[in-house]
């Protein structure tokens, strides 16, 4: 419950109009009193960190000083002048009916207020049929439209629960209480291994007290000002509220002023604390409850000196927070960072395989009996338990799983023996699941994916349900723009990383397959008696196992001539005989097409003999 005035109390919405024109004229005159205080030669860091400053309040006061607020106008078209006119009189009616409330006066308004309900009704259906009939992929509305359908629509941050059990409930204290959570997240953690931080640090000093090596290229004038070119106007702009069309609207000397920086930055080998402060907004995950919730804590182990950051929640900030470890997020740097830093992360001695994706791990063996995998599993675990414990890395046992894969033909209840010991982590065991969704994908005991069908069908079949306004019978939307939406918005969801799982049987294929017929029929407004292949043919597009067959085709030939050899020796396998019940990925390859690919071939042919 929130107590306060009623939103209609509420002052109306303004937006800043900005004339980019005028930011472009006043930032040719270099002639200022702010940039006249920058000497010509930045050599120290005070005179970087001046310059700077200068530089900021320079573009901020031009871009304020051609900046207006206006009133927010909506979106919505104006109203005929009928519905104006009904409204009058409607609002009439209801005056009178309050002065005079007799029952005539009071059965005339409520019969108005019905007319005027149902001609706005009337009137918004007419609009957005004539959006359908002219937008196209061209159109500025056509994405935008398209994702929010198929997005929920924005919901207040809930109350939050700190870690002392109490509340936050305005949005002060929950920007502060994410803000804290951010800040444990991005704090060193403590260490394992005294002797081992002491010949770390003693190794880092020495390293950074040599001499550079190899002197670096001065950055030049084209350089700065290609990468201005290539800014993207509709990112946001940082602590400093400088946005990229301002940067944009630099004239040749403030681009000159960039570079001397940016080359003063190198020779110093100096980072401004300027530009080391972040505004951090949250975006929750999809699928994950937003009732009130405790905050959990996850923590880096990258270490970047001086940063600071802010939470920002809608238009509240919390206070500036120290970052005292973490990299950036986004920066062309961090997977550097993080790769040099995981380079030389044990690999097992026991056989296990290991395999990295960014920070997601996973340890695997393949044996005939289950008695010889677990020792060897439970040995590798703990040698890369002690690496990360040495470097500081702090590993959450409640997101790891173990998963055992079971070809065999006899159907079981259980994923493992009920006897079996549970792997550990850390003193915690490591329970042993059904399925788990490691990268995108649902993984299975039996790599049936069916588990991870039915999923990416609920999602497809919601994505079909939030966009049939745009897609379905009665949309006036053209069929090449309907089709245009499907490929890009639904489809993707199915067929993600569809060379995995494109080999599992053909009657769990086709939930995905229904699917692509449902999106036809709505399209197409078809009949019941058109048959799938005929509008497959229509549409042109091909059946779903069609289409992961050959995207399967176009990703082994593309991964056995990759320069990675290892890359090359995953996908270097034979696949098992058709009748075989183990099937691997590259089985696809072999297996006749279903009955509604046949058919739709078939009628492809035909036309293409009409035509010749």
């Amino acid at each position: 419950m929130r107590l306060g005035s009623p939103i209609g109390d509420c002052p109306p919405l303004r937006k800043t109009i900005t004339s980019w024109k005028k930011v472009s004229a006043a930032l040719e005159e270099t002639d200022t009193p702010v940039l006249n205080n920058i000497p010509d030669d930045i050599v120290s860091t005070d005179a970087i960190d001046n310059a700077i400053g200068a530089l900021t309040s320079h573009i901020t006061t031009v871009v304020e000083n051609s900046s207006r607020k206006v009133p927010a106008k909506s979106d919505r078209k104006e109203l005929p002048g009928d519905v104006i006119e009904l409204i009058r009189d409607k609002n009439a009616a209801l005056r009178r009916a309050g002065k005079y409330p007799t029952r005539e006066n009071r059965s005339r308004a409520r019969a108005l207020q019905r007319r005027v309900k149902a001609r706005i009704k009337e009137i918004k259906k007419d609009n957005w049929s004539d959006l359908m009939a002219e937008i196209s992929p061209s159109h500025k509305a056509y994405w935008r439209l398209a994702k929010a359908l198929k997005t929920e629509g924005a919901v207040p941050t809930p109350a939050l629960k700190r870690p002392d059990n109490s509340i936050a409930f305005d949005d002060r204290e929950k920007a502060e209480c994410l803000a804290d959570s951010i800040e444990q997240q991005c704090s060193e953690n403590p260490p394992y291994d005294a002797e081992h931080v002491r010949r770390v640090e003693e190794e880092v000093r020495h390293r950074v007290s040599l001499p550079p090596k190899d002197g670096l290229d001065p950055i030049t004038l084209d350089e700065v000002s290609k990468l201005i070119k290539g800014l993207k106007i509709r990112k946001s702009p940082g602590r400093d509220t400088i946005s990229s069309k301002a940067i944009k609207c630099f004239s040749a000397p403030l681009v000159a002023l960039l570079v001397a920086i940016f080359n003063a930055c190198i020779q110093n080998c100096y980072f401004p604390t300027a530009w080391k402060e972040a505004v951090v907004i949250g975006i929750p995950k999809p699928g994950k409850p937003r009732d009130p919730r405790q905050l959990q804590t996850y923590k880096s182990f990258e270490r970047i000196s001086n940063r600071h950051f802010s939470f920002r929640l809608d238009n509240t900030y919390s206070s500036v927070r120290p970052i005292r470890a973490g990299v950036p997020q986004g920066s062309t740097l961090s997977p550097l960072l993080y790769s040099a830093y995981v380079n030389d992360i044990p690999r097992p001695s026991s056989g296990v395989q290991l395999a990295l994706f960014a920070d997601d791990t996973a340890l695997y063996l393949r044996s005939n009996c289950l008695r010889n995998i677990l020792p060897r599993l439970q040995r590798a675990i703990d040698e890369l338990t002690q690496w990360l414990r040495l470097w500081r890395i702090e590993v959450n046992p409640e997101k790891s799983a173990s998963i055992y894969f079971n070809y065999s033909t006899r159907k079981s209840t259980v994923p493992v023996p009920i006897d079996t010991p549970s792997l550990k982590i850390l003193n915690q065991s490591i329970p042993w699941q059904h399925h788990y969704k490691y990268l995108g994908i649902t993984l299975d005991k039996h790599l049936h994916f069916r588990d991870h069908i039915s999923l990416v069908r609920k999602l497809a079949l919601f994505y079909l349900s939030r966009l049939y306004g745009m897609i379905g019978r009665k949309s006036k939307m053209s069929l090449r723009n309907k089709r245009t939406i499907y490929t890009m918005c639904i489809r993707p969801v199915m067929t993600y990383a569809s060379p995995v799982f494109a080999n599992a049987r053909t009657d769990i294929l086709y939930d995905l397959q229904i699917v692509q017929n449902k999106f036809y029929r709505r399209a197409a407004d078809a009949p019941w008696y058109v048959k799938n292949s005929i509008l497959h043919r229509d549409l042109e597009l091909p059946t779903i196992s069609k289409y992961m067959r050959d995207a399967s085709e176009r990703f082994f030939d593309i991964a056995n001539s990759h320069p990675n050899p290892l890359i090359v020796s995953a996908v270097s396998y034979e696949p098992p005989p058709s009748h075989h019940f183990c099937r691997r990925p590259r089985s696809v390859m072999l297996d006749p097409p279903d009955d509604l690919t046949v058919e739709v071939e078939k009628l492809i042919e035909v036309n293409k003999m009409a035509i010749e």
